[in-house]
């Protein structure tokens, strides 16, 4: 699948290929990755994002919250180098490090927002995709209190996006993995 041999590239430079207005979420150090192949080869996937007018934030609330909509400058904000912080206990699978449960990321509602002020958006509607990732991931090391704040977290997604969108020609749809 590398970009060397005519495939479509790691899944971060697919994530960039695709060019989504707003991406937000965790798994910062798999941009560091340096590129194999095509117009990017030797430069980070970051550097790629960048050169190809991306708006990037990395592992920086402040920064993340002071975005703004820019017309053709895409979001990529990734706020953790892997999987997010939960809110609640810390999971068995980070034993080894408890950095990772230790403070938790705390970001406003920024990617509904960033939406509704792009004027395209407005007039032309727009997808969302909001994933409570650790759900599952807590379930399967066996955190009751870390799944439980993350389906809590994920239902607070839900309400905000329910109460700041026009729901007449709008499609929720909620499911699990």
């Amino acid at each position: 699948q590398l970009k060397e041999n005519g495939g479509i590239g790691s899944i971060s430079e697919q994530l960039l290929d695709t060019r989504a207005d707003v991406t937000i979420g965790g798994g910062s150090k798999y941009f560091r990755q340096t590129v194999q192949g095509g117009e990017y080869k030797g430069k980070t996937v970051w550097e790629q994002a960048k050169e190809m007018g991306f708006q990037t934030v990395e592992n920086d609330p402040a920064a993340m919250n002071a975005l703004q909509y820019k017309d053709g400058q895409p979001v990529l904000a990734l706020m953790s180098d892997g999987n997010m912080p939960t809110k609640f206990n810390p999971s068995k699978a980070t034993d080894k490090d408890p950095a990772k449960d230790a403070n938790p990321t705390v970001c406003t509602p920024k990617a509904l927002d960033l939406l509704n002020d792009n004027p395209n958006g407005q007039k032309n509607g727009f997808f969302l995709q909001v994933e409570g990732a650790s759900i599952d991931k807590q379930d399967h090391a066996g955190n009751a209190c870390g799944q439980i704040g993350e389906t809590d977290d994920f239902d607070q997604a839900i309400a905000y996006a329910m109460q700041n969108v026009d729901l007449t020609n709008t499609l929720v749809i909620v499911t699990a993995d």
